[in-house]
């Protein structure tokens, strides 16, 4: 049988369009064999802020002690001159939109062709934010919400404001049309104990897409399922209802982007293909791990070094990350991680 890793490295390899196709294959080949030293990736994530305007009940972010606090222009372009990546997503802990250089972040990958997308709570989407995205159309901007009621909705996202959210969608909306982009606006969920004991508040947000006119759903599983959500695996529940949710998507035209209703173990290629670059330069392996204690802690254990200020191959294939990429199987985080259980 196929492992599931190294097939979305072939499938990937069959239908990129650019130079560094054989980086493709090559890195998923290697996350297969989980060799320690690997290529270029071709997509990262880089965090634009270490903080968030949003204090939301699933999260474990926590207020940074770190002083320089946002990705600068300049860092950005450090970044990708030492990454020869064609995709990358702005996006970390904390919230896009709070960073001050948003524009110039978007401009840059735009100068470069590179696609961009990014993850937002998408309360403070100004019109400055909506001019800069009408110069510097991403490819994909992707909205949480895991409810379609308002009060759980502000419940669980503490501090954002449900009419608020719909608000900025409908503007987001208006400037995608008005100006024929191509930026996708996606809706993305989280499951919780709550949303799926009660399958009514994921079909609201269901409903919610098709009436802004989102053609997508992506979901996710929390980095640590709860008991609850472990039981309905065990039971193959999950199934059942990922298919009820399926089929009431269908009959709203929504692509439904589920996770695999399969545990698993070892699928995570993350340290190989998909490493996470926080604001102040630090390579870590995945951008899940900095969810499983204080920031500073996992960022400060974690890092494969600075991008800022070393070579790629002293930080990307350097000590750390050869002997993490090595050792992964044993780190306790890694061993409860929904990645590395295929079912993020």
């Amino acid at each position: 049988m196929i492992n599931k890793t190294f097939y979305k490295g072939f499938i990937n390899l069959i239908s990129s369009n650019n130079s560094r196709k054989i980086d493709t294959i090559f890195n998923y080949a290697l996350a297969y064999l989980k060799f320690p030293v690997v290529t270029h990736p071709l997509e990262i994530q880089i965090e634009p802020s270490a903080i968030c305007n949003l204090k939301c009940k699933m999260c474990t972010l926590n207020k940074s002690t770190f002083v320089k606090k946002y990705l600068t222009p300049n860092d950005l372009s450090i970044i990708l001159d030492k990454f020869r990546v064609r995709s990358v997503n702005l996006t970390g802990m904390g919230e896009t939109l709070l960073n001050p250089y948003f524009e110039e972040l978007l401009k840059i990958c735009f100068d470069r062709h590179i696609k961009i997308s990014f993850i937002t709570n998408i309360q403070l989407l100004s019109k400055k934010h909506l001019d800069a995205i009408k110069k510097y159309p991403p490819t994909s901007i992707s909205v949480s919400i895991e409810s379609g009621y308002p009060k759980k909705y502000n419940q669980i996202r503490a501090g954002a404001d449900y009419k608020n959210t719909i608000t900025k969608i409908i503007n987001l909306q208006k400037i995608i049309k008005n100006n024929s982009l191509n930026t996708e606006v996606i809706i993305n969920l989280v499951y919780l104990d709550f949303n799926l004991k009660n399958l009514n508040h994921l079909k609201k947000i269901i409903r919610l897409a098709s009436t802004l006119h989102i053609k997508k759903i992506t979901s996710q599983n929390i980095h640590i399922l709860s008991p609850y959500i472990k039981k309905l695996y065990q039971t193959k529940k999950i199934k059942i209802i990922f298919n009820e949710l399926k089929k009431y998507a269908q009959s709203k035209n929504i692509d439904f982007v589920f996770p695999s209703t399969t545990i698993s173990k070892g699928k995570c290629y993350y340290p190989w293909v998909y490493p996470q670059i926080t604001a102040t330069g630090e390579i870590l392996p995945c951008c899940v791990i900095p969810q499983f204690g204080r920031y500073n802690d996992i960022v400060n254990k974690y890092s494969f070094g600075n991008i800022l200020t070393d070579s790629l191959n002293k930080t990307w294939n350097g000590k750390k990350a050869r002997k993490f990429r090595q050792s992964y199987q044993n780190n306790p985080f890694c061993k409860n991680c929904t990645k590395n259980k295929g079912i993020l």
